[in-house]
């Protein structure tokens, strides 16, 4: 008693000391069933149910209940062997049991009087394809391996249904994609690596803060998700990596990889003839057998790719990155039915002449070099209190800090020019890397607290209780320098003559000052949670989940004032029935709401500390290089000729007097947040079948609808009033809020799951999807149409049916598909080793977007009183799903030797990615295609309208950008045919 006493107060203490970042605990899966007696069904107590797998040290008992039932929760996933032995009756042993992160294995199992000869049955091995309300997809690192894909999570969950790829920019991260799951905007996504999310606190995005070998699982939800997992509204990604074992086991490969060996896109960039190798190494086994595991990892690469600039210049470049990884990870079981285990992780990146990450740059003085380095660490101890109670106590820690950008502070030739449409940089690097204190810094803390029980009875079935608590910190700081001298120039367009680019500074042209006004100081988004979910098995053939999930954010910004102290109630429902008892199909019917965490980067973004104000300016000076036929003006003299008219000559400096800015924003005087924000929800509905096809295969089709809502915006409007600020300027103020109205975001969908085992040496699986999203609200792309989050302020300044249409929105994929199979080739001569084949056939529809612009607002509206009203407004000259990118498709293949030679296995494995070379422009990002429209703002050639009274007309109002609908730059283009090879040992 003493000692289970003792566990349970060390437990309380790190949940009670711990703050985290979606600790959901080391992901783990469950084995349950039913025991009946062959003769006559009657279900059997008493049965002594025994479990083993490589991935388990020692072996993990229980017994089966008054109604024959039983469950073995907190498994490792992997291969599991399932003993049953009872006095009288003959012992059956199920083998080849596969336990996949989240999910529960159920088994049926009559036993024989031993006067009946034994029963041994064999089970099929891995699940693809969820069973379950829960919409799971787990694939394993062995498929990975096998796979023609990059061999990271975001691949991985890529596999699974309703989970679409957005672009983002892999240099300078190696956070690889960005991604929508069920409709929902990337940084609403969970991802936990061993239970600790590596995401940042601003966009969410996940480093991979894991080795490629390393890997055990990856498992994707992306409906009907249990109550014990919270802070998401799009779904949750599950990666596992390996522990040591009993058997001593490492490997070491190399990945040879050559820009050249890429046919290239057709912007044309010509390639780096440079062979590459990418190094990674792992080993593991036994301190000591079934007590104490020990499993690291490393990774390291030297790369240098080739991209290009933006058009016209089209110059190409040369990036290189240094990357070094690491994983360690200890698992002890020295005491029986408990458990711990240490984890660590590390990344170091560094990455020379790298562009920015949101407009395409046009000359090689805009690129700047990053620097990122990461830690994590977890702690998490199981223990098997009783028989039916188990116990689990999770702590994680991740620590981030980088520094990027410009190491120019020159007025004039530190200072970028901005240039749109379509949105572009040149001359000048942005942010800035020698200024104040220019690290950002992004930490996370975290731990969990869970109890499960098992509650059997004969005449209501039996209920598997899981509770527990959360809790989570996550903050960050940085101060927010947009360039070396704190300006950029917003010019009215360029002339590109020679190898040279000469800014056009006429009517439209704008000064931005962007001073850090606050340094910066550390915010605090903290949540406490409980959750309650029980698995009611009422019979053979009914089975609910009834879940609640209790979530309250206590949020502080860099000067500890009170951002939010709201609390959510997330139900999570759903119902499993069997109509034949037997598993072969079963129907399925949920509802959840699912509560994301609080938006770091809305609080980062609308508080004082560390982020810049924005002052802006009209530049009414002489124009520069208005007339093409006269002599141009190169970016320097251009500068200097417009700071000399603003009365500036150094940077931090306000304009001369008597030159007042057209707009100001400053974060934490005329835009705040009241104490009350809340976090973004998602409702969900899903109907859905399933089941297995004979004992080879399963499948899966369901129907999901997904509805967001209290999303975030500015209020500003004739009730906000204004604001003075130390020095006596007043402004007009805005209310981070949240708002349903106008607002809209939903998702439809249709999935189909299938996988099938031909044979031994046969295996494909894969998945169609139907889907659509539409509204006016997305967070993915929010550069050019989409307009973020202020659609509550100056609401006289625009109406909704052309400035917030509804639509499709940049998520939408109406259908995707991927199908894959492996092949181990069995005619192959032992002595020549094994040869496996693997093919990956992708597709995807053509993503929406419409032909949206900045128009002239000012002259159309009677001001109510406020101090800056805006004078431009995005303004939808069509339908925001007017067009579309096309469809892509491609077809990958792998090819893996290998061979025993001893106890090592050699082994080579070429990939081939895009066999047949299609070329189609596969994102609708405005930073990787025009979306630009030219209007009466930014062409003195056409003419302004009233938007609220007139309709403008084409190639008099508004004309497209003369390449719209083109790429921008090589990386709007689906991957070209490329090729990899790896080579190396495992033993």
């Amino acid at each position: 008693m003493r000692s289970k006493r003792y566990v349970l107060v060390v437990a309380a203490v790190i949940f009670l000391f711990t703050a985290p970042a979606g600790a959901q605990g080391l992901p783990t899966g469950s084995i349950t069933g039913t025991v009946t007696a062959a003769a006559d069904g009657q279900p059997l107590p008493g049965v002594a149910i025994t479990v083993r797998s490589p991935a388990l040290q020692g072996f993990r008992q229980t017994s089966s209940a008054g109604n024959g039932e039983f469950l073995l929760p907190g498994l490792p996933p992997g291969e599991y062997t399932v003993e049953l032995q009872l006095e009288g009756f003959q012992p059956v042993t199920r083998e080849d049991i596969r336990v996949a992160t989240t999910q529960r294995q159920e088994l049926a199992v009559a036993m024989s009087l031993k006067a009946v000869s034994e029963e041994i049955v064999v089970t099929a091995g891995g699940e693809f394809v969820s069973t379950a309300p829960q919409s799971a997809t787990t694939i394993t690192g062995e498929l990975i391996d096998r796979l023609p894909v990059s061999r990271t999570f975001e691949s991985a969950a890529l596999l699974a249904p309703d989970v679409y790829s957005r672009v983002f920019d892999p240099v300078g991260s190696t956070a690889s994609a960005k991604y929508s799951i069920a409709g929902a905007v990337t940084n609403e996504n969970l991802v936990l690596i061993d239970g600790v999310s590596p995401q940042d606190q601003y966009w969410r995005l996940g480093e991979a803060l894991y080795v490629e070998d390393a890997v055990a699982e990856v498992t994707t939800l992306t409906s009907g998700i249990s109550a014990e997992y919270g802070y998401f509204a799009g779904g949750v990604v599950n990666v596992l990596t390996r522990a040591g074992g009993n058997a001593l086991s490492g490997s070491l490969r190399s990945t040879l990889v050559n820009d050249a060996w890429s046919t290239g896109t057709p912007a044309g960039e010509e390639r780096v003839d440079d062979v590459t190798p990418i190094w990674e190494a792992t080993a593991g086994g036994p301190l000591v057998k079934d007590r104490i595991w020990i499993f690291a990892a490393g990774r390291l690469r030297d790369q240098t790719t080739t991209s290009s600039t933006a058009a016209p210049m089209s110059i190409d470049y040369a990036t290189s990155q240094k990357e070094t990884r690491y994983n360690v990870k200890l698992t002890a079981s020295s005491l029986a039915r408990h458990s711990l285990t240490l984890a660590a992780s590390g990344l170091d990146l560094e990455t020379n002449d790298t562009d920015n990450l949101f407009f395409p740059v046009l000359d090689l003085a805009s690129l700047y070099d990053e620097s990122i380095q990461e830690t994590m660490f977890s702690a998490n101890y199981t223990a098997a209190l009783l028989d039916d109670i188990f116990l689990e106590a999770h702590y994680g820690k991740r620590q981030r800090t980088g520094i990027e950008g410009s190491t120019d502070t020159n007025l004039l030739t530190g200072t970028p020019i901005l240039q749109d449409p379509p949105w572009i940089v040149y001359h000048a690097p942005v942010w800035c890397s020698v200024c104040p204190n220019p690290e950002w810094r992004d930490d996370g803390e975290m731990g969990t607290l869970k109890l499960t029980s098992f509650v059997p009875s004969r005449s209501l079935g039996s209920h598997t209780v899981v509770a527990g608590g959360e809790a989570y910190d996550g903050s960050e700081w940085e101060n927010n320098y947009q360039s070396g001298t704190d300006y950029a120039v917003f010019a009215s367009s360029f002339i590109a003559r020679d190898g040279e680019i000469y800014p056009v500074l006429a009517p439209g042209t704008q000064l931005w000052f962007m001073p850090v006004l606050i340094p910066a100081a550390p915010n605090h988004i903290r949540s406490y949670s409980a959750f309650v979910n029980d698995t009611w098995r009422l019979s053979d053939r009914l089975t609910f989940d009834l879940g609640l999930r209790w979530d309250r954010n206590h949020a502080r910004d860099g000067g500890g004032n009170p951002i939010s102290d709201e609390d959510a109630l997330s139900p999570r429902l759903s119902v499993a029935w069997d109509p034949s008892g037997r598993g072969s199909v079963r129907l399925t019917a949920s509802y959840g709401r699912y509560v994301s965490v609080l938006a770091g980067g809305k609080i980062y973004e609308f508080s004082p500390y560390g982020m810049n104000g924005f002052f802006l300016y009209q530049y009414d000076g002489p124009p520069v290089n208005l007339d093409p036929e006269q002599p141009l003006v190169g970016g320097t003299d251009a500068l200097r000729q417009l700071f000399e008219w603003f009365g500036i000559t150094a940077p931090g400096q306000f304009p001369r007097s008597g030159i007042d800015p057209i707009a100001v924003s400053i974060s934490g005087i005329n835009i705040q947040i009241p104490e009350g924000l809340e976090s973004q929800r998602a409702d969900e509905w899903a109907l859905g079948v399933n089941g297995s096809i004979g004992t080879r295969g399963s499948f899966r089709v369901e129907a999901v609808e997904r509805k967001y809502g209290s999303f975030y915006d500015v209020r500003l409007d004739a009730t906000t009033g204004t604001v003075d600020d130390e020095y006596g300027n007043v402004y007009d103020l805005g209310l981070l809020t949240n708002a349903d109205e106008p607002w809209e975001r939903r998702h439809r969908a249709l999935k189909t799951s299938v996988q099938y085992q031909f044979s031994s040496g046969i295996a494909v699986g894969g998945f169609w999807t139907w889907s659509r999203t539409w509204g006016n609200q997305s967070g993915e792309a929010a550069i050019v149409g989409d307009m973020g989050q202020y659609l509550l302020a100056y609401p006289e300044y625009r109406q909704l049916s052309w400035h917030a249409p509804t639509g499709d929105l940049p998520e939408d994929v109406r259908h995707r598909v991927r199908i894959w199979a492996t092949w181990d080739i069995p005619s192959l001569p032992a002595s020549l080793g094994r040869l496996n084949i693997a093919s990956l056939f992708s597709l995807d529809t053509g993503q929406p977007y419409g032909e949206a612009g900045e128009v002239l607002i000012g002259d159309y509206v009677n001001n109510p009183g406020y101090v800056t009203p805006p004078n431009t407004e995005t303004y939808w000259f069509t339908n925001r799903d007017a067009h579309r990118t096309p469809t892509v498709n491609q077809l990958d293949l792998a090819l893996t030797w290998s061979k025993e030679a001893g106890r090592v296995e050699l082994f080579v494995q070429p990939r081939v990615i895009n066999v047949f070379d299609n070329q189609e422009i596969a994102t609708n990002d405005p930073g990787y295609i025009d979306k630009g429209v030219l209007t009466a703002y930014t062409d003195p050639s056409l003419q302004p309208f009233d938007p609220f009274h007139e309709k403008p007309v084409v190639g008099v109002n508004y004309a497209r950008s003369p390449t719209f609908g083109e790429a921008l730059r090589p990386e709007a283009y689906q991957q070209s045919r490329s090729f990899t090879i790896s080579l190396g040992a495992r033993f």
